[in-house]
């Protein structure tokens, strides 16, 4: 009897009119003290939410005389707990039960635990990452789909292989350096290039716990790992792109939807005469002359409908002085289509603008030459010797309006006397 009071499982003796007896544990795990129990009706201890529980459990004690199984309780506070249940029925002369000992296990942690490891399975094996558990003895004990996966073998296969069949032969040789770290310091990070079944190499990025064994020895480990070829080309490809616009000679500038800058390369700076990092967060009142200001919501109208727009326009320095600038603009849009903004390409053009000046300054010194010349002037095309042009004097040398001049050969500007002058 000391011991039933004294065990840990709960212990009850009953019968159709009630407990006749509960220990300490039964009554503890219940909310209620031993001498509360006894008479209570035993389908009083089951939670209502099951109420199949005590009418399926007297049905196989009176037809088997025993029953073994999980039922759902209740504590005399209301709240549901899990237990096991094992209980042996003496019976009278046919199935009617005499009493029954039932010994209790509240499993409400056991649960927890289970379905807490259940959870924690079914994230390992549906992880996009790759996760191997080996030891020294054994190889791989366990590996999820990602991880059999990227290597091109199936879960099964990888089983008991050796851990250093999946590096890359360059890596096998740090590997003992490796593996003396995870045993010194419990773990390892880094990039770790892998073999395929195919013997084809990619690159990982590789996370190792030591696993620690009796008297603390690290004998085998966790492995996460995720392939990150894909990774390290796109890097490849941002640095590169980055690269490329950093240095260009052309100004490149991106802004949000307020007109503030968010990023310029060092030509645009330059060209203001700022650094980059002055420029960021400028507003484009800062260095937009007035009259480029203006054209803003012309430049949004268009990007909004064609997605790009080519235009002149006027920027001011650093200093105040004013320079021309030909720009192209495209919208930027995040991963889910939504506008953030415009990028800008932005090239001075003040020494374009000053050569196109000059040349019209000289075309119209020429104009002026050409028009008011003492000599005669007619201007001929090399290959065909038509007469594009002529001037007053022209004109008047053979008494024939320009009009009428221009179209005509040039061999009908002389005397046909004169053929052998004209051939040289």
């Amino acid at each position: 009897k000391s011991a039933i009071e004294q065990s840990i499982d709960g212990i009850a003796i009953g019968n159709d009119e009630g407990f006749t007896y509960v220990n300490k544990a039964y009554a503890a795990m219940h909310g209620y003290s031993p001498e509360e129990m006894i008479g209570m009706k035993v389908s009083n201890v089951y939670d209502p939410v099951f109420p199949e529980h005590p009418y399926d459990i007297y049905e196989q004690l009176s037809t088997q005389g025993a029953y073994r199984g999980e039922t759902g309780r209740i504590r005399k506070d209301g709240t549901p707990f899990m237990a096991f249940q094992s209980s042996t029925a003496t019976k009278f002369s046919g199935s009617k039960i005499r009493w029954a000992v039932t010994i209790c296990k509240d499993v409400t942690e056991q649960k927890w635990a289970e379905e807490k490891i259940r959870t924690l399975s079914s994230a390992v094996e549906q992880s996009i990452d790759g996760i191997g558990i080996a030891n020294d003895d054994e190889g791989f004990t366990y590996v999820n789909k990602a991880y059999a996966a990227m290597h091109g073998y199936s879960p099964e296969e990888m089983i008991g292989m050796n851990v250093l069949d999946v590096y890359d032969p360059e890596f096998r040789e740090k590997a003992p350096d490796v593996f003396e770290q995870i045993r010194t310091q419990g773990s390892f990070q880094g990039e770790v290039r892998h073999i395929r079944k195919n013997e084809t190499s990619f690159l990982t990025f590789q996370s190792i716990t030591g696993m620690r064994f009796s008297g603390g020895k690290v004998q085998g480990g966790v492995s996460i790992c995720k392939d990150v070829t894909e990774q390290k080309r796109t890097e490849e490809r941002i640095k590169t792109l980055s690269s490329a616009v950093e240095q260009s000679i052309d100004g490149i500038a991106t802004s949000d939807l307020e007109h503030r800058l968010t990023y310029v390369n060092k030509a645009f700076a330059a060209m203001h005469g700022y650094s980059p990092e002055e420029m960021i967060g400028m507003s484009a009142h800062d260095f937009l002359k007035e009259e480029s200001l203006i054209s803003l919501e012309e430049i949004r109208n268009n990007l909004d409908k064609h997605g790009s727009h080519i235009c002149d326009m006027t920027h001011i320095r650093k200093d105040g002085t004013a320079f021309p600038a030909f720009e192209s603009f495209t919208l930027l849009k995040d991963d889910d289509g939504k506008v953030i903004g415009p990028l800008a390409v932005c090239r001075d053009i003040t020494q374009i603008k000053e050569a196109e000046e000059m040349l019209e300054e000289s075309e119209e010194r020429y104009r002026i030459l050409f028009k008011d010349a003492n000599d005669a002037i007619f201007i001929v095309d090399k290959e065909t010797q038509v007469v594009l042009d002529a001037n007053k004097q022209a004109e008047r040398l053979i008494d024939c309006p320009r009009q009428e001049i221009i179209g005509i050969h040039q061999s009908e500007l002389h005397p046909s006397f004169n053929e052998e002058w004209y051939e040289e």
